[in-house]
């Protein structure tokens, strides 16, 4: 007689089957009666905007991306700025003045493509903005992850290091053209002195007023500059040890904003989203 046929194993598999349904019945049960403060937890750390993608968990996580970014393209790509442009412009007109041409083009191209980013941003938000599966931000995400990585395999040397620039100038223009709020407040994602002025002008005012809105207001934009801070030292790092690969690194931080943005909130809090 097999071991499937004896009495005691057909006993042992009918009490482990019993105990594995019972077990399943509690998990259900237990996961049912705690599934809310899971996703509400989501919620709650995007409550502060009328959209997931307009929250500061979101902006926050896209302005540690834009820190990445300018400091990887100034230390691996040639000293050029991929977010402030009025650092490329006025290394632009120094090199005009003497007449280094070849090192205004360094410059002047970045400075083309931000807006033609700008441009692309707008005409994406244009052509999908009425789509139920997918916000035209997530497709703006998938476009800037695509020439991310696209940069990340050009080799060093001054023609691809145009390149590159030329790449992330898009990149950071596309996101500052399309993240323009961080918990319903007007921001920027791809650098800081908007957000320095804002957050110091809630400073003042709260400091005069004792308005906790604008308490909340500082909150908010002082944090997206320790979010772009943070982003800093990465940066530093992933040139050190990856070199231009380096930028890759960034990526998983813009996969995270994108599926963010497939929560409904609202459902959430309801306990619809089941």
């Amino acid at each position: 007689m097999t071991a499937e046929e004896t009495p005691r194993f057909r006993y042992s598999r009918s009490v482990l089957c019993t105990v594995f349904f019972f077990r399943i019945l509690y998990y259900n049960r237990i996961m049912n009666h705690h599934s809310k403060p899971i996703p509400n937890a989501i919620a709650r750390l995007t409550k502060d905007a009328s959209q997931v993608s307009e929250s500061f968990l979101t902006t926050g996580l896209l302005t540690a991306v834009g820190g990445f970014l300018d400091t990887y393209s100034y230390l691996a790509r040639g000293g050029v700025f991929a977010n402030a442009q009025t650092g490329n412009i006025v290394l632009l007109g120094i090199h005009l003045i003497n007449g280094s041409w070849g090192s205004c083009l360094r410059y002047l191209l970045p400075v083309a493509a931000f807006s033609g980013g700008v441009m692309i941003s707008h005409a994406i938000r244009d052509g999908i903005r009425s789509s139920r599966r997918i916000h035209w931000r997530q497709c703006l995400i998938l476009i800037e992850i695509l020439l991310l990585t696209a940069a990340s395999f050009l080799p060093r040397g001054w023609i691809p290091d145009t390149a590159a620039n030329i790449l992330i100038s898009t990149v950071c223009a596309i996101q500052f053209s399309a993240f323009r709020k961080s918990s319903g407040y007007a921001s920027a994602t791809t650098f800081c002195t908007g957000n320095l002025r804002s957050g110091s002008d809630a400073l003042y005012r709260y400091r005069k007023t004792g308005n906790r809105e604008e308490l909340r207001k500082m909150k908010n934009y002082f944090g997206l500059i320790l979010s772009f801070l943070a982003g800093i030292p990465a940066g530093v790092l992933s040139v050190r040890f990856a070199k231009e690969k380096g930028l890759l690194i960034c990526l998983p931080i813009m996969a995270t904003a994108f599926f963010l943005m497939f929560v409904d909130k609202e459902k959430m809090l309801t306990g619809n989203g089941k």
